[in-house]
């Protein structure tokens, strides 16, 4: 099951073409993202700060490299 899976086994898994293991990378780690971004910028700016995080990412994450720490 994905959800026991570390995060670099979530992505090597994405890379090789399971779109759902994108969403469970999501999903892992919306809330903490989002509590770090309300303790940076406040409540009102958050959303959209986390929501273009996660834009990045998924633009980002084919070019990841699994083996770097």
């Amino acid at each position: 099951m994905l959800h026991d899976e570390s995060d670099e086994e979530i992505i090597a898994l994405y890379k090789n073409g399971k779109e759902e293991a994108l969403k469970i990378l999501i999903d892992r780690h919306t809330s903490s993202i989002y509590n770090f971004t309300v303790y940076l910028v406040g409540k009102n700016n958050a959303p959209d700060i986390v929501q273009e995080t996660f834009i990045k990412v998924w633009k980002n994450l084919l070019k990841f490299d699994i083996k770097k720490s």
